[in-house]
Formats: structure tokens, C-alpha cells, sequence
């Protein structure tokens, strides 16, 4: 030693979100991560010598890991592993700029060797973001002709909420994770004319990525054409619901965009009414880590139908939609409900839903690798009334 004083200096984490991944063997996936702040893509291009990539998610091919990896959750992104394997740029996506084949990477034996690895305690405030503007959301709130539209748009949802041919709400702007550039924009030019007669008002039930993809191809005049307004939650997770926002942000204006903060957990459960402008209500799921778990879902009273819209909830929560509208005086006969999270089957006890129920409507892709609808929730929900699912029928629409 010569009497010097050397200074460790800690390095940078890199979070990254894990939004989607699909088992493919034993310990091994197809994963979709996501940065979740600018600063982290960043330092990922600058470790790995891949900068100004087109999009900010990176698809991991045949990832192994020994741990349970959770959807929904943040990780640091192993760098130095990562440095080892060849990356390919993807042109062909809005959502994916670059794909990495990881057939060659062996088993984790500890969390020094996983890609996806534990990361330190993350500041909940740096992504916090509460934007509630005065007066009404909906410019009309009494309509003569409602209906209930579900597109199909594969394994993903986009819903509606017209009054004849114009159109009040759009509910969730989806498409499938993996959708190439041109999908994703046919979806969005088959509504256009439509939207942009109707300007509705846009309620995103939640960020994931089937449920906003379809808003990454929009431009500003687009979007000025095409919405009046943005309803969404505090819960933005990664760049690119981030991007989503600030857009929508920027071109409608701070009046015209409400981002709404999370209700403290109770039950987990619950789920608490923000807003009722008359046919139409909005509820909240409460703080949660998953995100599924904390989003909007709507409740519509028509003329001779109520109806559901769930996201990707736990079908309790919306049964605990359901019973507050009914003891809040819900009279008509009949209900739809559009099934929550593609059919999935979180677990049996959400396994449940009130009467009447009459239609259950279900946004799903044909084959998809989820196995949606799940078998033991089709057979309930086929117990509850008629199921149609977009999979089968294409478009699906309902008088309420």
C-alpha cells in the first residue's frame, strides 16, 4: 500500500419493468421488459453500446431464470451478462427496439448470475404525477341510444361506449403486445373517421401494454382530432406509458387530462367510486403492486341494461362494482359484463359475480399463448349467461 486512499463508487442500477413474459420450458421465457425511467435506458445504451433505439422495450428470447419472475415488477438489469450476448434492432415495432437471443445462457445459480436481478428500494414518489382539473368530464351525461361495443383487436381490448353512432367513451386503446406497425395502425385507421366526428372522452382502465399500444402510433394532430379528453391513474410505470401521458398532456392541455391518485388498500379488493356523471360511473381499484389491480373500471346505466367495464380487474372487484351500483338503487333487468383480464382466472375466491347476469362478453385472440379464456372462469362465466368472445364472433355490440 502506499498511503492512498482509493474510493469505491457505487454504479448506477438499471430498472427495468417486466411487462410480459411466456414460459417456454422449464425455468425458461420470451420476456418484454420495459425502462422505467428515461435515465435507465440511458445508461443501457451507453453499457451496451446501443443507443437511439426506435422504441424503448427490449424482447429477451429463451431468458432462463431460477427464480419466480413476476409480471408487473421492476428488476435491475444484469448489464454485464447482458454485454455478452449479440442484440438485433427492431424496426418493425412500435413498442420493441431491440431483441436479444439468450438460447446460449445458462441456468442462474444465484442472483449475481440472473439477468433480471433484485434491485434496491426505488422512490414510489419520482414517478408520482396527480393532475385533477375542475368540472365534468363528460359534456353530456343523459343519452337515449346507448350501446356497448367491444372490437376486436386479438389478444388485447379497446372498448366503447356509444350513444347511436357517436362515440362517448373509448375504454382502453389496445392492441397485442408483439403487433407489428401496421396492425396497430389499421386498428386505429378503422376507428378514425368515427372518433374524429365524436372527439370521446379516453378512459385507460390501466397502462399495460395491450390496452394502450395502440396510442403509441398516434401524432399530435391525431390525437387533438380524435379525443377531448384523458382519464387515467397515478400508476405509470415505464417510459412508455410515460411518453403515452406527456403526449396527451401536451396536445389536449393540463384541464383536460386527470391522472388520479391511487385509494389506500383495505380488503385489496374494493373498489372506490370517483366519479358519477349520470349514466356513467367511475371506480378505482386501490394501491397495489400489481398493476391490474389498481385500475378504472366503468359502470353504465342504460335505459334497459346496465353493463360492466372491468379492464384487467379480478372479477371481485367488479362484482364489488356491481353490488355498490345495486344498492345505490340499479333497477334494470338486465346486465353484460365484459369479463375481466381476457377471461383470466386469477384465482377461485374471484371466482364470483352478482346476478342477473345476462351477457358476459370477453375481448380475447384466438391461440394466444396466456390460454385465455382460462377453463375453470369460461365454465363460470358460461354458468352466469351467454358468453361471446370476440375470438369467435369479431365486433361485438349491445343495446343497453
Amino acid at each position: 500500500m502506499n498511503g492512498t486512499v482509493s474510493h469505491w463508487i457505487k454504479q448506477p442500477e438499471c430498472i427495468v419493468y417486466l411487462e410480459a413474459y411466456e414460459k417456454v420450458g422449464d425455468g425458461i421465457v420470451d420476456a418484454y421488459i420495459d425502462f422505467r425511467q428515461a435515465k435507465d435506458m440511458v445508461l443501457f445504451g451507453r453499457v451496451i453500446g446501443f443507443e437511439n433505439q426506435k422504441a424503448s422495450f427490449v424482447e429477451l428470447i429463451g431468458l432462463k431464470s431460477s427464480k419466480r419472475l413476476r409480471r408487473g415488477c421492476y428488476y435491475k438489469l444484469n448489464l454485464d451478462l447482458l454485454r455478452e450476448f449479440k442484440i438485433e434492432r427492431r424496426e418493425d415495432s412500435l413498442l420493441i427496439g431491440a431483441s436479444y437471443n439468450l438460447n446460449q445462457m445458462p441456468m442462474p445459480m444465484d442472483d449475481e448470475s440472473e439477468l433480471l436481478q433484485t434491485h434496491e428500494a426505488l422512490d414510489p414518489e419520482e414517478m408520482s404525477e396527480i393532475s385533477l382539473p375542475m368540472g365534468r368530464v363528460f359534456d353530456i351525461v343523459e343519452y337515449d341510444d346507448l350501446r356497448l361495443y367491444v372490437k376486436d383487436v386479438g389478444q388485447a381490448n379497446w372498448n366503447e361506449l356509444r350513444n347511436g353512432d357517436h362515440i362517448v367513451v373509448v375504454y382502453d386503446a389496445g392492441a397485442r403486445l408483439r403487433a407489428k406497425e401496421p396492425e396497430v395502425r389499421g386498428i386505429v385507421e378503422s376507428r378514425k373517421n368515427d372518433l374524429m366526428k365524436s372527439k370521446p372522452v379516453l378512459v385507460l382502465s390501466h397502462w399495460d401494454m395491450d390496452h394502450i399500444h395502440c396510442l403509441k402510433v398516434l401524432s399530435d394532430k391525431e390525437i387533438m382530432d380524435c379525443f377531448s379528453k384523458l382519464v387515467c391513474t397515478d400508476k405509470l410505470k415505464s417510459i412508455t406509458s410515460q411518453v403515452v401521458f406527456e403526449n396527451f398532456k401536451r396536445v389536449l392541455g393540463g384541464n383536460n387530462v386527470y391522472r388520479l391518485p391511487l385509494p389506500g388498500r383495505t380488503t385489496g379488493t374494493a373498489m372506490h367510486q370517483w366519479r358519477r356523471e349520470g349514466c356513467i360511473t367511475l371506480y378505482q381499484g386501490e394501491s397495489s403492486s400489481q398493476i391490474n389491480y389498481c385500475g378504472l373500471v366503468m359502470f353504465v346505466r342504460g335505459a334497459n341494461r346496465s353493463a360492466n367495464y372491468t379492464g384487467d380487474c379480478k372479477l371481485a372487484q367488479a362484482k364489488d362494482v356491481y353490488d355498490q351500483e345495486k344498492a345505490m338503487g340499479l333497477d334494470t333487468g338486465e346486465h353484460v359484463l365484459i369479463a375481466p383480464h381476457h377471461g383470466g382466472d386469477y384465482d377461485a375466491g374471484s371466482r364470483h359475480y352478482s346476478m342477473p347476469c345476462n351477457l358476459i362478453e370477453i375481448s380475447v385472440g384466438a391461440d394466444n399463448s396466456y390460454g385465455h379464456p382460462h377453463a375453470y372462469m369460461l365454465a363460470y362465466l358460461k354458468s352466469m349467461g351467454v358468453v361471446k368472445q370476440t375470438q369467435d364472433v369479431g365486433d361485438i355490440v349491445e343495446q343497453l
